[in-house]
């Protein structure tokens, strides 16, 4: 749910082109304006959805190459969703040639010629590029420019202590070494960072939860079984994912949303289920 749904890609015109989901929202750089500065709960929701879903590209053995604040858009239920596939390539491993994507401030050296090792860590540097600029109003120091004197202020010394634990300032530096192998290597261990090294399987957010809506995370223990939506009825949390799973078969990955949309005004789990069903075309599946 927090990575834009390509819905199919074709050639025509002597080019290439993708369709992707329109996903309607304000683009982060305007809808965090007057929500600045961020409290670190509420900035640890945003980060772990987009997270969870660059595990997902990664896995799927992409990478996308492109992470800035204008890449990411706040839903209209206050959802991050990471954008633009445009720069995505498939990683077969090794040091393959891949073509040179640079977003000043946000691009790893790596990323500057087409012979750089890029990898998950190199989409890790952009995203800590983008908790910098968060946590300190300024877009990171060009890359390349930190090559021979690196002259960016760590978010460790100019983030407001007051505001961020130093583990968390600390995770968004070491995203952001210039040595690609001094960063953290997967997601698992950056998300690990930015929790303070706790076991986030063990956690999950609570349905729904909006980051426009609340000013700090709300979760629960895995163990928890309710979810309560807008009308105060509290759901069995194990039903609704069962609803999820059956919608995402036939739908795919964007029935994680539409779920935990219409879990909001449910009031019971037949009423769930009879709310989303109408997103299934074949009417067997639809009445199964």
């Amino acid at each position: 749910p927090n990575i834009v749904r390509v819905m199919r890609f074709f050639e025509a015109n002597h080019t290439g082109y993708m369709v992707m989901e329109f996903v309607e929202g304000r683009p982060l750089s305007e809808w965090v304006l007057a929500r600045r500065p961020l409290p670190q709960p509420a900035l640890l929701t945003l980060a772990t959805s987009l997270l969870d879903g660059l595990a997902v590209i990664h896995k799927s053995g992409f990478l996308h190459r492109d992470i800035k604040p204008a890449n990411i858009y706040i839903r209209e239920d206050g959802s991050p969703v990471l954008l633009d596939f445009g720069s995505a390539r498939q990683l077969m491993g090794g040091n393959q040639e891949l073509t040179a994507v640079v977003s000043p401030g946000y691009a790893p050296l790596e990323q500057y010629h087409a012979h750089g090792r890029q990898g998950p860590w190199s989409d890790l540097y952009a995203f800590g590029g983008v908790l910098y600029w968060l946590v300190t109003g300024t877009k990171p120091v060009e890359a390349a420019a930190r090559v021979k004197q690196d002259l960016l202020p760590p978010a460790a010394k100019v983030g407001e202590a007051r505001a961020y634990t130093p583990e968390f300032l600390a995770a968004i530096d070491w995203a952001l070494m210039p040595d690609e192998d001094a960063r953290p290597q997967s997601v698992a261990d950056f998300k690990r960072a930015l929790l303070g090294g706790a076991r986030t399987e063990t956690w999950e957010r609570t349905v729904p939860f909006s980051i426009a809506d609340a000013p700090t995370v709300i979760e629960q223990p895995a163990r928890s079984r309710g979810s309560t939506g807008l009308t105060g009825v509290t759901l069995d949390r194990e039903q609704v994912k069962r609803i999820e799973a059956e919608l995402a078969r036939r739908i795919g990955p964007i029935a994680v949303v539409l779920v935990r949309n219409a879990a909001k005004k449910a009031v019971s789990i037949p009423a769930l289920a009879e709310a989303v069903a109408g997103e299934i075309d074949d009417e067997k599946d639809r009445a199964a």
